[in-house]
């Protein structure tokens, strides 16, 4: 099939399609047409885990992988070929998203600034990068402020942060989250119990009670599975918009 016909297929433009064949290309190591598990690790770990971020926990990675594989591989055949590759490349946030330009960058500095000040404090700058489709943690934000050595951030100052500072993606974020409630799994369900779902969330910090009944409510926690929660369910809840 052409590349015309994906990109109707996916709604991804032809050049995400062919951005995505050099993907598909450049990790198929045997050159079989398929990605099995340790190809789609080396795929997502350049992408935005351990390689973009060298102190992500490989064990964060591998879950995330296998949660994100055996959601793509429709067939069960323990491999990814093309098309399930396209779908799962377009979903599961593989999609190379450009640096912002000057503009979007000022356009978020502006509305993070502090009344009435040329300047933005760590919380502005928490609202500015999630603004331009970033995901940053509480200690990379820490870090950043420290590395600049200041409790406020001129333009110049963020755009250099923006640059040249990581901070994680929403895919990250998500792996991270995997990551952490599966160490809670005692039992290995892909669940966790309500008592202990609710003193993790109280632990994150930014969450009352009332917002954590919602997410469990939500979440359908107090209803199946003896009020046991998926949570995969949970970082989908944690981690949407």
């Amino acid at each position: 099939m052409s590349d015309s016909f994906y990109a109707k297929k996916s709604g991804l433009s032809l050049e995400q399609i062919q951005q995505a064949r050099a993907h598909f290309a450049k990790y198929d190591g045997d050159g079989n047409g398929l990605l099995d598990r340790d190809e789609v690790t080396q795929l997502f770990s350049t992408i935005f885990g351990e390689g973009a971020n060298p102190s992500r926990g490989a064990k964060a990675m591998a879950i995330f992988v296998e949660t994100t594989f055996s959601s793509y591989d429709t067939d069960g055949n323990g491999v990814i070929d093309w098309d399930e590759f396209l779908v799962m490349y377009a979903r599961a946030g593989l999609l190379e998203a450009p640096l912002a330009n000057d503009a979007d960058l000022r356009r978020a500095f502006t509305a993070a600034l502090e009344p009435g000040k040329e300047t933005c404090n760590a919380a502005g700058l928490a609202r500015a990068l999630r603004s331009l489709g970033l995901a940053p943690t509480a200690s990379e934000l820490s870090s950043a402020m420290a590395k600049r050595g200041t409790a406020t951030l001129d333009y110049a100052a963020f755009e250099a942060l923006y640059r040249g500072h990581h901070f994680s993606s929403p895919q990250e974020h998500r792996a991270a989250l995997t990551a952490a409630f599966h160490r809670l799994d005692t039992l290995g369900s892909g669940t966790i119990d309500e008592a202990t779902l609710r003193s993790a969330l109280l632990s994150l910090g930014g969450l009352s009670n009332a917002e954590i009944d919602r997410i469990l409510d939500e979440a359908g926690a107090k209803a199946a599975q003896g009020g046991r929660i998926e949570y995969d369910r949970l970082v989908q809840l944690l981690t949407s918009d």
